[in-house]
């Protein structure tokens, strides 16, 4: 167990969160030196970035929350500060703060501001940022009252029909976020934000990662047996095209991730739902997230959900409601919208390709 000088933080509460911590499959050990010399530095310039309320400004606890291969996030408890904790991220990637192509500090940074013009109130806000450190402080939206994920709501089961109000909140909230009378206003601000950062992205704040989605077609049409210089795989070829890179009247705004994990409910006495995770804003096509409904949240790490519930009438009346309600032209039935078809293959070929680099990896 590395060891700690103390400062104004106790070195025993980051090896406290260190020995406590139950680590990902997907995260970097956090018992080595490297991570420990990374935990103190990241404490040390959270200290520097916080507006102190007054003297005698601690770090009070300290919880690791991720230790990914894209970032490290933490939970501070603080005394002597506007808020009594806090949320930290930082990225490893060197380029994270000049480069907006993949998911990580830029589009979070600049994404929660236009997330804001589109939901106030529903991500959380941004108290600090520092290019150079690759650090954001973030709002600690889950520490005021208990909340517990639309993700785990959903995955829950009895006679109290959870699950179906579940679905029902983030149907809810992501049409609200769809059809955000501010949408225009924020896709232009976002964008312009991204491009003053990133002066080489040819198409700022567009998907995240375009290229998985073609590689994976390559894979997807291989295993079907469709040939990939046949006029059928160029049909879906150009169906994919048109969901990544969608014509601006079919495009939106969100935080590209629409994982029912990253919606929490909060329980009285301030009920409602509040969003985490901004790092993938970008806009996209509209119909993605209905194929996402669709398919029981396939992208999601947890998904897809059972297919008992995605296959109920429940499930299916709020999904064709879901589609309603964002669609800028839509059809009597989702089944009959050729944009949804191919978001639907669009994800698909996205999740064959990433689960053909897992096991490269392997």
């Amino acid at each position: 167990m590395p060891s700690f000088p103390s400062g104004t933080w106790s070195s025993s509460l980051l090896e406290h969160a260190i020995a406590v911590y139950s680590p990902h499959p997907t995260d970097q050990p956090v018992t080595s030196a490297a991570f420990g010399r990374l935990a103190r530095h990241l404490l040390e310039e959270g200290l520097r970035l916080l507006p102190a309320s007054g003297s005698g400004s601690e770090i009070t606890g300290v919880e690791i929350l991720s230790a990914g291969m894209r970032s490290v996030v933490l939970r501070l408890g603080l005394q002597g500060f506007a808020d009594p904790s806090v949320v930290l991220k930082y990225f490893r990637r060197k380029d994270s703060a000049t480069n907006s192509g993949g998911f990580g500090y830029l589009r979070e940074k600049h994404g929660l501001a236009a997330l804001e013009q589109i939901a106030p109130g529903l991500y959380p806000r941004l108290i600090a940022a520092d290019d150079t450190a690759r650090l954001l402080i973030l709002e600690d939206v889950a520490s005021k009252n208990p909340t517990v994920s639309l993700g785990n709501l959903l995955l829950s089961s009895g006679a109290d029909a959870t699950p179906h109000r579940a679905l029902t909140a983030w149907v809810d909230t992501w049409a609200s976020i769809l059809r955000s009378p501010a949408q225009a206003t924020a896709q232009a601000s976002f964008s312009s934000e991204l491009a003053s950062a990133d002066t080489r992205a040819s198409a700022p704040g567009s998907l995240p990662s375009p290229q998985l989605a073609f590689r994976g077609l390559y894979l997807l049409a291989e295993r079907q047996g469709v040939a990939i210089k046949s006029a059928e795989f160029t049909q879906m070829e150009q169906a994919v095209a048109g969901i990544i890179y969608p014509v601006p009247s079919e495009r939106v705004l969100s935080s590209g991730d629409f994982s029912p994990a990253n919606l929490l409910h909060q329980a009285a006495p301030a009920s409602g739902l509040r969003g985490i995770d901004a790092e993938g804003t970008c806009w996209h096509h509209w119909a993605l997230p209905v194929a996402e409904l669709l398919l029981g949240f396939p992208s999601w790490p947890d998904g897809p959900l059972p297919s008992v519930l995605v296959a109920s009438p429940t499930w299916q009346t709020k999904t064709q409601d879901f589609y309603q309600r964002i669609a800028p032209l839509p059809q009597t039935t989702l089944d009959r919208d050729k944009q949804v078809a191919a978001a639907t293959l669009t994800i698909q070929a996205i999740l064959t390709e990433q689960a053909t680099g897992q096991d490269r990896s392997q």
